[in-house]
């Protein structure tokens, strides 16, 4: 089953565990290449997106990831689509950015310092990698509408302390307040849990209240003691 298997895994496990890092690239001889160049850590998804079943099973074997897609308006869709599953996975998705008209297959083959060249592939965040692939990035429009597509990912981060950071990171990039990002969290968090009909979590509610409190710590501290630091609010997973 292709949603489930990924071309040259059983090749790249050893090499993926040792560098607790792995490449997800579309193509074959993406994969081909790079084995045959001893940079063992690249994986095909066989033609299709990547699946929350190829992100769980790269999860077993390391933290670290790098997502390669084309660099066309099919590749960047696909690469956000991608790094939506491995935030629901719980990995931290980061978009590799091949030089235009290459590709893994070309660049592993024409350089004479593969795992260098590899090394050198600019890196982007999630936050970044919408940003680069907005029309108008400095534009309040756009800007809107990157900060909605990076709300909608994070959304389906499962980690309360990695879903802050990201926050953070996402209001850092875009030149936004903190403020700005916790109420467009806030609106998606009410939007999809309306539409499926369930109730808020304390932990979601807690997301906000310690985003704010590692924001404003001297105003947040003084708040949480106001409050009753027994109050069944402060769940263990909050404190």
């Amino acid at each position: 089953k292709k949603k489930a298997t990924l071309f040259g895994l059983n090749f790249a496990i050893p090499a993926i565990r040792a560098a607790q890092l792995f490449i997800v690239t579309e193509g074959y001889l993406d994969v081909i290449s790079s084995h045959q160049r001893d940079v063992g850590i690249v994986v095909g998804t066989m033609g299709t997106a990547i699946t929350l079943a190829h992100a769980r099973l790269l999860h077993n074997y390391a933290q670290n990831d790098l997502l390669l897609m084309d660099n066309d308006l099919a590749g960047i869709r696909a690469a956000k689509k991608g790094a939506r599953t491995l935030f629901e996975a719980g990995c931290t998705p980061t978009i590799g950015i091949i030089p235009a008209g290459k590709d893994l297959d070309e660049l592993v083959k024409t350089s004479p310092d593969p795992h260098a060249a590899v090394a050198q592939i600019e890196r982007l965040s999630l936050a970044q990698f919408y940003l680069r692939s907005a029309r108008n990035p400095t534009g309040a429009d756009e800007k809107n509408r990157v900060l909605e597509e990076i709300i909608q990912s994070l959304e389906i981060e499962p980690d309360i302390c990695r879903k802050i950071l990201h926050m953070q990171e996402a209001a850092g990039e875009l030149g936004v307040p903190m403020q700005a990002v916790e109420e467009k969290y806030l609106k998606e968090l009410h939007r999809s849990r309306h539409d499926r009909g369930n109730n808020y979590s304390l932990e979601e509610i807690g997301t906000i209240f310690v985003a704010n409190l590692l924001t404003f710590p001297h105003d947040y501290r003084r708040l949480f003691f106001d409050i009753d630091p027994d109050n069944p609010f402060f769940t263990p997973a909050i404190r």
